[in-house]
């Protein structure tokens, strides 16, 4: 909008999404989630929280989980136009008693809970408030780097150390499914970690740190409460300040990594 001249430099500037970090940090244990939902107890569950349209990668995920051993379930929570699509792909690959579909749940936090891994193979994703959710609940996350601002150089929600991607250049052209050779990596992967999820522990301590003091919703809020504060005051948005705003943030979380330091809170002061 502002390459194209729909608003003016001088007052606006950009607040990142968020979610409530401490109702996803507090999830109810797997067994009693796995029970509300109706799904098995006695296996690995690989999950996604999504609209079941194409631009979400939902249908790649049923030739990953053929990849998998049979220990390893999917479960799909959401609905949409493919649905009945992808529930007749599951017969024909065998797949029926390994994918479970839940339909759509106005309190996801039970599903994340009831997973032990979060799948992200969309085509394309601005944020990603599901993969915030998944990663403060404590899911690793394996998927395919895509397009999107979800791991821009500026203010990453995911980090190279943070996520388990892999790479994959669409480069425009979302009528492709992800490659077999791209699939057969995560795959190798999501094993890797159901074999030995305890080298996962120090990930999945960045990824929460991350959505913590990054994507929480009261440091959103307080972003947003200086950036009116400056426009009802001066008129004007201080791009600075509103940087080093969030620069600060991120140096925060980079530290916290660096040094495995214990975690703390970073109250909101706005």
């Amino acid at each position: 909008m502002l390459d194209l001249r729909w608003i003016s430099e001088h007052t606006s500037g950009v607040v990142y999404n968020s979610i409530e970090f401490s109702r996803f940090s507090k999830p109810p244990s797997p067994a009693e989630a796995r029970a509300t939902l109706g799904l098995p107890r006695d296996v690995l569950l690989l999950g996604m929280v999504a609209r079941l349209v194409w631009e979400k990668g939902v249908a790649d995920l049923l030739p990953l989980l053929k990849l998998l051993p049979e220990r390893w379930h999917g479960v799909i929570c959401g609905d949409g136009p493919l649905r009945r699509e992808l529930q007749r792909e599951c017969e024909q690959l065998g797949l029926s008693q390994r994918v479970h579909f839940i339909g759509t749940h106005d309190d996801v936090v039970p599903v994340y809970s009831a997973l032990d891994a979060y799948a992200f193979l969309s085509l394309y994703e601005p944020f990603g408030l599901v993969l915030a959710e998944a990663m403060a609940t404590g899911l690793p996350v394996f998927g395919v780097e895509s397009d999107g601002e979800f791991n821009e150089a500026e203010y990453p929600l995911f980090t190279g150390g943070s996520s388990q991607l892999v790479p994959f250049d669409r480069s425009g052209n979302y009528d492709v499914n992800v490659p077999a050779d791209v699939l057969a990596e995560i795959a190798r992967r999501i094993t890797n970690f159901g074999n030995h999820p305890e080298e996962y522990a120090s990930v999945i301590r960045q990824s929460q740190r991350r959505v913590r003091h990054c994507f929480d919703a009261s440091v959103q809020a307080e972003a947003m409460t200086d950036l009116y504060r400056e426009l009802s005051t001066e008129g004007t948005v201080s791009h600075d300040k509103l940087a080093q705003f969030y620069a600060t943030r991120r140096a925060t979380v980079e530290r916290l990594t660096q040094s495995d330091a214990p975690e703390y809170s970073l109250a909101a002061t706005g």
